[in-house]
């Protein structure tokens, strides 16, 4: 079977007239279109490989290479560049294959597979004038096939290009597209934990050009403005005293109570300019990696095998999952958070006390709230009382629940929401806990937060995540045998109406199968055995932990030995 989109493009090593290359590490991290065309010397492949020249600068802002490739050998190549440079006003500045012995040809079925290398007919030819646009995860993202007789037009390859480059899975617009649009060519907007912490400190401005002093060009610091339109506004004015006084654009920018943007002319030195900022933040911050490169969406709590299971007292998330429920919040997960920068959040009451007074950015308040529910009683009629008086004052549903001398609390409709509430939500504990070392805490104003909370920007974005309502959203199930066969119709039937479902089952393999088809965070492997005692209350504990509670259980595991009906023992039945 020939290549098809999403196929990895096939590597190689091949003579070129730009050199010996390997095609996928000369791709690099970019973009690629790799071009073919029947023979050198011929007209309608001299005004191709011409026009491609001409527009090569093109290529060139979208971090894309070009290379072409015919079956002939690299020195009748160099010798037709000349003849190009001469007759179509554009030398060739790409590199060319020679695949004389139809290597390459043939791996990208560009010819029949039965043509032979050396002299050739006009049959031998006449498939040869492709078209591959590869991305950088060296993936074919669109493909065209030309007849012999025909030219290519090389402007739709490029509005192919275009075309080719889409947003991954759960991707939302930009707020801030318009600001983007103001600095070099490719940008990069993060909101690094430790540099955010110390962009919501009072003195933000000197501590972060004392931080960054040496590291990267000297960076444009900008106060906190209202984000969108008003901010690209304001940011424009700013950029354009920096180019009066330094004669260029900045390649950083901070944003107070925001985050940072990085840009450069490619990828590679952006992401590199990144890196050195983000790395100065988290030094500054002494907390190292907070978020962990991989969110546990399972919290196995009790090792399988296990005579018992120990449950942990001081976890409230059963409780609170139930407290939110009678107090008519939606259906959701609860975790507790036990990061270590969590457990120190919570021993430092200064730190504690000081994260009701309102929130440090944009992020913060759309993913969080505004301020933290605080449950300080202890009895279930206290805490009733506590998140009934949160949702009639504020009029949102709590994200993240301050227990003082317990924990951090997290809830959202499922685990893929909650893992943004944690992530976000650590930001602001660092800021709480670092942001003395630059004069203290900065909060947003009541007015600066009221405008997130009512901005229809947000509002749309926030739709987005949620996306289309479902029966079972927010509710989480147990199913065992969810590997397979009934058990896994009933599992995927559960996730398809919104429920997060801890799949057991003792077949691991089939069990990462099906949760690799499946959104994140919502079919989630246990394995469970469903004969030992142990290994069930082992696969309930993790649920449990994992999610806050279980809504309710679909047992579809069984042990089925092979007897013909008529013949089964009584014994086995």
């Amino acid at each position: 079977m020939g290549l098809r989109i999403n196929d990895i493009a096939p590597d190689f090593t091949a003579d070129t007239t730009a050199g010996e290359i390997n095609f996928h590490d000369w791709i690099g991290d970019g973009w690629a279109i790799l071009f073919s065309h029947p023979k050198d010397f011929t007209p309608v492949c001299t005004t191709e490989l011409g026009y491609m020249a001409g527009l090569k600068p093109e290529f060139d802002k979208r971090n894309t290479k070009i290379i072409g490739l015919s079956i002939d050998p690299v020195s009748d190549h160099r010798k037709w560049v000349a003849d190009i440079a001469e007759t179509q006003g554009h030398a060739v500045n790409y590199p060319l294959i020679g695949d004389d012995e139809l290597k390459v040809a043939k791996l990208y079925d560009m010819i029949h597979p039965n043509a032979s290398g050396g002299p050739r007919t006009a049959v031998d030819n006449a498939t040869v004038r492709s078209v591959f646009i590869v991305g950088p995860d060296k993936k074919v993202k669109a493909m065209l096939v030309y007849p012999m007789s025909a030219g290519r037009n090389f402007d739709e390859v490029l509005r192919l290009l275009e075309a080719s480059v889409v947003e991954p899975a759960g991707a939302r617009p930009s707020v801030e597209s318009s600001l983007h649009a103001l600095l070099d060519r490719v940008v990069i907007h993060t909101h690094p934990i430790g540099l955010d912490a110390l962009l919501c400190s009072r003195r933000s401005a000197a501590a972060a050009a004392k931080l960054l002093d040496g590291k990267v060009p000297r960076p444009l610091h900008v106060p906190y403005v209202d984000p969108g339109f008003t901010l690209a506004a304001r940011v424009q004015v700013e950029i354009a005293k920096y180019v009066a006084e330094h004669g260029k654009r900045p390649s950083v920018v901070l944003l107070e109570n925001h985050g940072v943007f990085v840009a450069a002319p490619d990828v590679k030195r952006c992401l590199g300019l990144s890196r050195k900022v983000t790395g100065a933040g988290e030094r500054w911050a002494g907390l190292g990696r907070v978020n962990p490169k991989v969110f546990p969406l399972v919290r196995e709590v009790a090792p399988e095998g296990a005579s018992r299971v120990v449950d942990d007292q001081r976890d409230l998330s059963t409780e609170l999952r139930g407290t939110l429920l009678r107090c008519g919040v939606p259906h959701g997960v609860v975790r507790r958070d036990d990061s270590e920068v969590a457990r120190r959040f919570v021993r430092s009451r200064t730190a504690f006390d000081e994260a009701t007074k309102g929130a440090f950015t944009p992020d913060q308040i759309v993913y969080c709230g505004t301020v933290p529910l605080v449950l300080r009683g202890k009895s279930p009629a206290a805490r009733e009382k506590g998140v009934t008086a949160y949702r009639e004052r504020r009029r949102v549903e709590p994200r993240v629940i301050l227990v003082p001398g317990d924990g951090v609390y997290y809830a959202a409709e499922d685990l893929g929401r909650l893992r943004i509430v944690s992530e976000v939500y650590r930001g602001a504990i660092v800021t709480l806990l670092r942001a003395r070392q630059a004069g203290g805490a900065r909060f947003l104003s009541r007015a600066q937060a009221r405008f997130i909370e009512g901005w229809e920007v947000e509002i749309f974005r926030a739709g987005l995540l949620e996306g289309i309502a479902r029966p079972l959203g927010g509710r989480v199930a147990v199913v065992t045998g969810a590997a397979s066969g009934l058990g896994k119709g009933i599992a995927l039937g559960l996730v398809g109406a919104g429920a997060t479902v801890f799949a057991c089952d003792v077949d691991r393999a089939g069990l990462s199968e099906v949760a690799s088809e499946q959104p994140p965070g919502r079919y989630l492997p246990v394995h469970c055995d469903v004969t030992s005692e142990s290994s069930v209350a082992a696969a309930f504990a993790t649920s449990v932990a994992s999610a806050g509670g279980i809504d309710f259980l679909v047992n579809a595991a069984g042990i089925a030995p092979a007897f013909n009906l008529v013949d089964f023992p009584v014994g086995a039945w």
